[in-house]
């Protein structure tokens, strides 16, 4: 697709009707999302504390999951729903039910599907019955290089309970309760992302916290622009920052110089602009993305009963 300069940042050209369809795939992603989670299961009780150990891969946390006797390496992501790998569901025999097109991070849709794993564990825990999306993540794990990539531990698996990621100390721990202080309030953003309230340059705003996300700060359109309005900033040329559900994550990079949540600050952020026509990042609702790429030097727990997030 072709380039064009516009306001000295590199964007795509538009598709006609661009924002209704960006509404209409939300609206299918909102319907499939309750449909998934909701029909013909119960909902999950939550989770009595437990921890597993995570392995730090391109910034993301791994986990081992067991399937049939067989491990495969699973992303903890606040940002996703829980999936399985395509090739991994073939692997394991699993019924592929009810094809549809799924939006992702990237400009395209994919092929999609949904699945019930019968038993699975994590750590010394086992589950069952839990129902899954299928995706084609082998592009993802392909153009990235990762060891593995077999699938992703979402919102539905831990929705109604707290988990807490250290990520300095390289563990998970699952629970029902957490007691701490200068929890930092948050919302439901869209269906199940974290939203809270964050500076940028002293200036308020509204962000979402996504552990999928191996980058440190990913900014919207909308209010990239704004920022870029009252702060003199270099913004360097459109490169791929990532890959993602529906392909390449094209964006300009710059250092912000502050980011605050909460009680804490960070300096001279490394900084990226998507410029897409389609995914996520490209709805207008989005404000920006704290990811993993900052996260790792932190503890977060994130209490999602209470709805509060904690930051060490």
């Amino acid at each position: 697709m072709a380039l064009v300069k516009r306001n000295d940042i590199l964007t795509r050209t538009s598709q006609p009707h661009k924002l209704v369809n960006q509404l209409r795939l939300r609206l299918l992603l909102l319907l499939l999302c309750f449909g998934f989670i909701t029909a013909n299961c119960q909902r999950p009780q939550p989770l009595t504390e437990f921890s597993i150990p995570i392995e730090i891969i391109d910034n993301r946390p791994f986990v081992a999951f067991t399937i049939s006797g067989k491990t495969f390496h699973f992303i903890v992501d606040t940002g996703g729903f829980n999936s399985i790998d395509v090739e991994a569901a073939n692997e394991l025999n699993l019924d592929l039910r009810g094809k549809f097109q799924m939006p992702g991070a990237g400009e395209k849709t994919v092929d999609a599907w949904s699945t019930v794993i019968g038993s699975f564990s994590l750590g010394d825990r086992s589950f069952k019955d839990r129902k899954f999306y299928v995706l084609p993540l082998n592009e993802i794990k392909e153009n990235l290089k990762l060891p593995y990539l077999d699938g992703i531990i979402g919102y539905d698996f831990f929705r109604d309970s707290v988990v807490r990621i250290d990520y300095p100390n390289k563990k998970i721990i699952f629970s029902s309760e957490f007691k701490g202080n200068d929890g930092i309030p948050f919302t439901i953003h869209g269906s199940h992302l974290p939203e809270f309230e964050v500076e940028i340059d002293g200036s308020p705003s509204r962000f979402v916290i996504d552990t999928g996300d191996r980058s440190k700060l990913t900014l919207g359109r909308v209010f990239s622009d704004q920022l870029l309005k009252r702060s003199e900033y270099v913004l360097s040329e459109e490169k791929i920052t990532g890959y993602g559900l529906g392909g390449a994550i094209f964006a300009q990079t710059f250092s912000l110089r502050s980011l605050r949540i909460g009680r804490i600050e960070a300096k001279n952020v490394e900084t990226r602009i998507p410029n897409l026509n389609g995914g996520a990042f490209s709805r207008p609702d989005f404000t920006g993305s704290i990811g993993s790429g900052l996260l790792k030097d932190y503890k977060i727990t994130i209490d999602y009963p209470n709805r509060l997030l904690y930051i060490e």
